[in-house]
């Protein structure tokens, strides 16, 4: 990849983490996202000299974005399952600060604070007594699993493609990284074969379309010719 070391550029931004459980995880491994990001830069670099590896970036990154909302929404869906009213909380100042190198760490930053924000209404209702012990860790351990699952994607793309001949370089080993949705976009063959019969569809409705018309034009003739005789 672009060797950009001692060149990568950052904005430190506040990120807002209330919750005990997520305040702990950011705390052990905000090193390893800080370094991720400036991995991530020099790859957003290096990805840009080819079409090809610019378009699996962007296909990774719509993938990555849709699991992180897929996994805000299942945890919101276990706090409304709880039934409670929702506890406004006192106060906004936070502690935790991100190193942002790359504009798609502001993603990482929204899933967190997102997470977060979920997290801080079960702690709340555990701390009320409105929730058991169970609940809280069960909650804990989601968000935790949930977090961490993005985050592993992030370096483990970041990793993989400092080998150069694997990871975004590599169509085989970049498809086994999406899901199959996605996946089905990024590989050539199969994007040709649904255009293929997409065409054939248009091809054969247009087809069909044209014998309706002609078996109602023929229709029209012969009850005209019957009305005559």
């Amino acid at each position: 990849m672009a060797d950009i070391k001692g060149a990568v550029l950052s904005a430190t931004q506040k990120l807002n983490i209330r919750s005990a459980s997520i305040g702990n995880y950011y705390e052990r491994n905000k090193k390893r996202i800080t370094q991720a990001g400036a991995k991530f830069l020099e790859l957003s670099e290096t990805a840009k000299q080819r079409d090809d590896w610019k378009g699996r970036l962007e296909l990774w990154k719509q993938d990555t974005h849709i699991i992180a909302n897929e996994s805000v929404d299942k945890l919101q869906v276990q706090l409304d399952k709880l039934g409670n009213d929702t506890i406004q909380l006192e106060g906004s100042d936070s502690a935790f600060e991100m190193e942002i190198a790359h504009p798609f760490m502001n993603n990482i930053k929204k899933l967190i604070e997102s997470i977060d924000a979920v997290m801080c209404q079960i702690q709340l209702q555990w701390v009320s007594g409105l929730v058991d012990d169970f609940i809280y860790e069960q909650a804990s351990n989601q968000s935790i699993n949930a977090l961490n699952k993005i985050i592993s994607r992030f370096v483990y793309l970041s990793d993989e493609s400092a080998k150069r001949n694997r990871g975004l370089f590599s169509q085989r080993t970049f498809e086994r990284m999406i899901s199959k949705e996605v996946r089905n976009l990024a590989n050539p063959k199969t994007k040709a074969s649904v255009l293929a019969k997409t065409d054939a569809a248009d091809a054969e409705s247009g087809v069909t379309k044209e014998l309706d018309a002609a078996t109602k034009k023929g229709a029209d003739k012969l009850d005209k010719e019957t009305k005559a005789a």
